[in-house]
């Protein structure tokens, strides 16, 4: 059996396929599935709260320190970069609480049913990349917390090849927060709660 056999074999695991209403039709299966419909209520778990700890964690990052250093390499002081950096990530947060009114309200997609066609496509691809970045700038953080605890993490024998990017002690910064990223990969979205205030 070749690879790709076996791929789409498993890929076709029933229990890898989303569960469809009981009320859709066999022939319109494609257009339904709990990755588009609303949100059951008891999987509703996020409160103010959540969000706003969820938004502070995703603009908090490495990502925006290398932008807001980028602002003062071109000129920028540092009270500027701050205040662009939080002005950005507020007109970002804006636009996004606009699109998702519609869901939020109505329990509709803002796209339409064919409409959302796109979104999740240009989801998909832009999650593909922006995991990369995160995947590289983490994996740093982690060589730089290496070698902080054991300077002779500089020293590995590099079998990475002289075209790399990566050193040996780089590969094994981005494999340790590889590892550390998908053991959150189990946790369902709605049970992934700061702290529960309920």
């Amino acid at each position: 059996m070749t690879l790709f056999q076996r791929v789409r074999n498993t890929l076709r695991n029933p229990h890898l396929k989303a569960r469809r209403a009981d009320v859709v039709r066999v022939s319109d299966g494609w257009l339904d599935s709990d990755d588009i419909r609303p949100l059951r209520l008891a999987d509703r778990t996020w409160d103010v709260w959540t969000y706003l700890t969820f938004w502070f964690s995703a603009t908090s990052t490495v990502s925006t320190w290398y932008a807001a250093s980028s602002a003062q390499a071109l000129g920028l002081s540092m009270w500027e970069s701050i205040i662009c950096a939080f002005a950005g990530q507020c007109l970002v947060a804006l636009i996004i609480v606009l699109n998702g009114r519609a869901g939020a309200k109505y329990h509709m997609a803002a796209f339409g049913v064919f409409g959302a066609w796109w979104p999740t496509f240009n989801r998909a691809v832009m999650a593909i990349v922006w995991n990369g970045v995160n995947a590289v700038q983490g994996g740093e953080c982690f060589y730089v917390m290496l070698h902080a605890l054991s300077p002779n993490v500089a020293s590995f024998k590099n079998i990475m090849g002289s075209g790399s990017a990566l050193d040996s002690g780089g590969m094994l910064g981005l494999g340790i927060f590889w590892l550390l990223t998908c053991c959150f990969l189990i946790i369902p979205v709605p049970r992934f709660l700061i702290a529960d205030s309920r």
